[in-house]
């Protein structure tokens, strides 16, 4: 029983890995940065695609549609209808592009 506490009680030889550990942290930093661009390009993206196909009377006039919308059903919560809100939703892009611009712009933040 000595001879085993011996054995694992003395350092292990030194292996070389040619730089691997440097490597793989490299391209973790590589594809955290690339996601990073990404989302953040995507969101630019989406408020400039949003921006340039609303104006201020369409978009409150949509809101006006939504915040109805939202107060009606949010009165009547035990039936909360969520194909509803999909067909709603996917009725008008522009929320749709708003609901994307502040899910992508949640992720960017999480990011940092």
């Amino acid at each position: 029983m000595n001879n085993l506490d011996d054995l694992l009680s003395q350092p292990l030889a030194k292996i070389s890995n040619n730089d691997f550990t440097q490597q793989v942290i490299k391209r973790i930093n590589n594809y955290y940065r690339w996601r990073s661009v990404v989302l953040k390009s995507l969101s630019v993206i989406l408020l400039v695609l949003f921006l340039a196909l609303s104006s201020p009377i369409i978009w409150l006039s949509q809101l006006g549609k939504v915040t109805d919308f939202l107060s009606l059903k949010l009165a009547y919560f035990s039936q909360f209808n969520f194909t509803l809100i999909f067909q709603q939703i996917s009725q008008q892009p522009l929320i749709a592009i708003a609901i994307l611009i502040s899910l992508l712009s949640l992720f960017a933040f999480l990011e940092e």
